[in-house]
């Protein structure tokens, strides 16, 4: 929907509906009641352009999948036997502008939470990060034809709470942890366009620091 010659406005969303159809035929077949997996998802997207030919886009993203297995325990009241579930949201905001001379200015923000879950009788298994990004980059790109120089550089980083529970009788000792991970990365790329042939080499290096414990530091030359 367009709601200014600057600014758009995306909705969309879906359903499954396997589960409408075969949880009635599974059931019929089991003394367990069957849950078909089921899974739905909604998108909201806001374009706008700004000033010196750049954009600004919002986007927000949902998405949840379910399936489970239920039954009854000895009071007779109904349990979950076997489930799994997964879901996610997300918030992110993209900003790029022309900074001038064939140079383009990208940043990129993202947050928001997942969790993935697997619930088996008395156990559950269960990640549930939360995670905000930040990608900031300077590029300018190569002729698409003939000769000519391009190149790219940026710092993309990652941070947030990891929290995880595995309980599951019979699988083992329970764990659990509750940390704050943070993970930054510089990166740098040009292009040489020579005809036919594009060469692209590249340096990236990263960080790891996941809790207290937890550090590292990787370093990655790569050429296309």
């Amino acid at each position: 929907q367009r709601l200014s010659d600057h600014t758009a406005l995306t909705l969309s969303g879906r359903r499954s509906y396997a589960d409408t159809f075969l949880s009635p035929i599974l059931n019929a077949a089991s003394d367990a009641t069957i849950r078909v997996p089921r899974y739905f998802a909604l998108q909201v997207r806001l374009l706008g352009r700004t000033g010196r030919g750049g954009t600004l886009d919002t986007l927000f993203l949902l998405s949840a999948a379910r399936f489970r297995v239920l039954g009854e325990d000895a009071d007779q009241n109904e349990t979950v036997q076997i489930g799994l579930s997964t879901t996610f949201s997300r918030l992110r905001m993209a900003w790029t502008e022309s900074i001038g001379d064939g140079w383009r200015h990208e940043l990129v923000l993202g947050a928001g939470p997942d969790r993935q879950s697997f619930d088996f009788e008395d156990g559950v298994a269960s990640e549930d990060p939360f995670t905000v990004s930040v990608r900031d980059e300077i590029l300018k790109a190569a002729p698409t034809s003939g000769l000519g120089l391009g190149a790219r550089i940026g710092t993309d980083t990652l941070v947030g709470r990891y929290r995880f529970e595995y309980a599951i009788p019979g699988f083992g000792d329970p764990e659990g942890a509750d940390v704050l991970r943070f993970l930054p990365g510089v990166y740098a790329e040009g292009t040489a366009r020579l005809g036919p042939v594009v060469l692209v080499p590249g340096l990236r290096a990263d960080g790891a620091f996941v809790g207290a414990a937890h550090t590292g530091a990787t370093i990655d030359p790569r050429l296309a």
